[in-house]
């Protein structure tokens, strides 16, 4: 069960920023946005966030019995930056993380986390037009009663494009993984969209 919640705290850890046509959107010229794809060369540079936002849910089947889990990642308080090398990336700045869980159907509950200034780097690798690989993921959080002390050291896959003007990136991850552990099966789904501007 540990290894299952890290292997979602991993998944989430990356899924950090979304645009759901919110107030910040008004910044960004959704037209423009076309997938271009990208390379090192394009991504070369720093990049603001915008906003974040994840889905999560997560099912976990033991005995026969099940219990689902529903999560909604948002961030706030966005003071957070990634500049990219040919092959490198540092993640440097604050954020916020509030989580709606909802257990079983059950009443959500909400924690928040973060605030702190931090920085985080890593290697990353184009693997397509539109992928990419990363050493270690460019958010960290911890879930309320979950050790995420093995959270690092994974690597991560994303999905990105540049706008046509080269103003807006954007990261995509859309992951289902099913594991099974000594009798208990676990499956997660993450759907995520990051947005970024170029500083």
């Amino acid at each position: 069960m540990k290894k299952a919640s890290l292997l979602l705290l991993i998944f989430v850890s990356l899924c950090a920023f979304t645009c759901e046509n919110e107030v910040l959107d008004a910044d960004i010229d959704q037209s423009a946005t076309i997938n271009t794809g990208g390379s090192s060369a394009s991504l070369i540079g720093t990049w603001r966030a915008v906003s974040l936002d994840a889905d999560i849910q997560t099912a976990t089947t033991l005995l026969g019995f099940s219990t689902t889990v529903d999560s909604d990642v948002v961030g706030t308080d966005l003071d957070y930056t990634l500049t990219f090398t040919e092959d490198t990336y540092t993640a440097t700045g604050s954020y916020v993380i509030s989580m709606t869980t909802s257990f079983n159907g059950e009443s959500p509950m909400t924690t928040t986390q973060g605030g702190d200034v931090t920085t985080e780097s890593g290697t990353y690798e184009n693997v397509g037009p539109t992928t990419m690989i990363l050493d270690e993921p460019f958010y960290t959080f911890s879930v309320p009663g979950a050790d995420t002390s093995g959270v690092t050291g994974e690597p991560q896959e994303l999905e990105y494009s540049i706008s046509a003007d080269g103003q807006t990136l954007t990261f995509v991850q859309n992951q289902q993984d099913v594991q099974s552990l000594e009798g208990i099966e676990i499956s997660v789904s993450v759907m995520s969209t990051s947005v970024f501007t170029r500083e």
